[in-house]
């Protein structure tokens, strides 16, 4: 049987076609075991390419984790998705749950921004109240 009828014979009966011995995780077409091998040699390949500097995506020389290239696909795939998402009433930031009423994310989201946004303040304020602390010379002040 060739290799294209093969992979498709164990697809259409809900075996992965790579290992051929476990039933299909939900929702996939390989098992659980060939996604978490195949994600952690993905996962590698990316270490091993930032390390190298080279693009994480493709491979390219360049500097950071993606070339200007990729990073372009990248942005064009989240807009992409945010309108799509949008389109649909569901939430563009988890895209599980309906958004808001006249937002673009969910509660739960919404909630989170906010959190993220308070503390990010919080640690900008110590830190500029760190630095700028007054010194005895400049508040202490006598006209005469």
């Amino acid at each position: 049987m060739p290799m294209k009828d093969q992979y498709q014979y164990f697809v259409e009966r809900g075996i992965c076609p790579v290992c051929c011995e476990f039933e299909a995780a939900k929702g996939h077409v390989l098992c659980a075991v060939c996604l978490f091998e195949r994600r952690e040699k993905a996962r590698e390949e990316r270490m091993r390419r930032q390390e190298e500097g080279r693009c994480q995506q493709c491979g390219r020389p360049c500097i950071g984790s993606y070339c200007s290239n990729c990073k372009a696909e990248i942005a064009a795939y989240r807009r992409e998705r945010a309108a799509r998402l949008e389109a649909h009433g569901i939430c563009v930031t988890c895209g599980k749950r309906l958004a808001e009423r006249g937002k673009k994310q969910c509660e739960r989201c919404l909630i989170k921004g906010v959190e993220r946004t308070l503390k990010s303040r919080k640690l900008r304020q110590e830190k500029l109240g760190q630095l700028c602390k007054p010194s005895i010379a400049t508040t202490t002040y006598k006209w005469d």
